[in-house]
Parts: C-alpha cells; sequence; structure tokens
C-alpha cells in the first residue's frame, strides 16, 4: 500500500474518535451532544457543558488525533506528494463524517488546527487560519458564528492560494476548508442570518 494511503486511513480513523462525545460521557456523565442547541459532539460544547477542565482535556486530544499522522506522515516521507493532501484531510474528515456515528460528527475546527500544527516548522498555515478567526471575531466581526466560521475558512483558503508555497499543502488546506464549510453550511439552522460589524458598528445584515 502507498505509505501516503496508509497515513491518510489511520488519520480518518483518528480523527472519527470524538473525544468531545467519549471524554465528558466517562468521565462525567454528560452527554455533550444531546445536552446541546446544535447537537454537535465538538470541543466549544465540551467547554460550555463541562468545564474548563474537560474542556482543556478535549481540546488536547482533538488537537493530538488529528497532529500524529499527518506528523508521521510528513517526517517519515515528506510533504511534496500531491498524496499528502488526502493525509491532511483525512483527520478532518473523520472528526466530520464518523463510521462510529453513522457519519453523524463534528464540525472539524479543532481537527483543522490540530493537522495545520503537524506541518511545523512551517507554522503559516496554522497562524493563517488563527489570525483569520481573530480578525473575523474581533476587527470585522461576523456576529453568528457559523457565518464567522464559513468566513474565515473561506478567507483561510485564499490565503492558501496565494501564500503555500507547496502544492500539496495548498491543496490539503483546500480541501480542510471545503469540508468545513460544507459541513456548517450544511447544518445552517433556519433563520440564521449573516451581519458583520466594524469595530461594533454593523456593516451588513
Amino acid at each position: 500500500m502507498n505509505p501516503y494511503l496508509f497515513y491518510a486511513i489511520l488519520g480518518y480513523l483518528l480523527g472519527g474518535v470524538l473525544f468531545a462525545d467519549y471524554l465528558p460521557r466517562w468521565l462525567r456523565g454528560v452527554d455533550v451532544a444531546a445536552n446541546a442547541d446544535d447537537g454537535n459532539p465538538g470541543t466549544f460544547n465540551a467547554f460550555a457543558q463541562c468545564g474548563a477542565p474537560m474542556g482543556m482535556l478535549v481540546l488536547a486530544c482533538e488537537l493530538g488525533k488529528a497532529f500524529l499522522p499527518v506528523f508521521a506522515a510528513g517526517r517519515r516521507f515528506g510533504m511534496e506528494d500531491r498524496l499528502f493532501a488526502l493525509v491532511m484531510l483525512a483527520p478532518v474528515l473523520g472528526h466530520v463524517v464518523p463510521i462510529a456515528r453513522h457519519g453523524r460528527g463534528g464540525k472539524g475546527i479543532a481537527a483543522s488546527f490540530g493537522v495545520l500544527l503537524a506541518l511545523a516548522p512551517d507554522i503559516r498555515p496554522a497562524a493563517a487560519l488563527a489570525m483569520c478567526y481573530v480578525f473575523f471575531s474581533a476587527v470585522l466581526r461576523v456576529e453568528s458564528h457559523l457565518w464567522r466560521t464559513v468566513v474565515t475558512y473561506a478567507a483561510f483558503a485564499l490565503l492558501a492560494l496565494l501564500r503555500f508555497e507547496v502544492s500539496a499543502i495548498r491543496g490539503g488546506c483546500l480541501l480542510i476548508a471545503a469540508l468545513v464549510i460544507a459541513k456548517h453550511l450544511l447544518a445552517r439552522p433556519e433563520g440564521e442570518t449573516f451581519s458583520m460589524r466594524w469595530f461594533g458598528r454593523r456593516t451588513a445584515g
């Protein structure tokens, strides 16, 4: 088997381990997805329902499961082969569409950061996504969390096209952005509106 495909399969399976679902249930008896308005077994809901210590544990595990297969593949075989883009996508895909939960997974944000951190020492992809989140949260603020994530990942995809030289990394970033955007749009509740504020002043919506 092609080693990149092996790590892509491994990444998908690891990505499907939803720590935000399992750890609160096992350690605190809390069903995060059932108690959340959006039904999402994600890190944010683990923080909201179980507090910071549990949230930090979940975050570390969610980052780690995405980090490990990408980091291992990159270190052993390099990041230049076009199939490395699939290795990058796989943990996020596993998180969003896990086999164990019949495709009802999380939104892929923490897993995205885990993948991008695994590209170190090139920190530009992770920094780009983080800066996009900060910009659309604090400067040109998108009010809805759903639309903020959609706009953030769209901006991140544009930066990937313009700034990342390695085609496999650029392709992986674009695939991740497309998947996270699609997940959010498909889960969009009826009546979810788009609005933006520039340093607190409404500019659209």
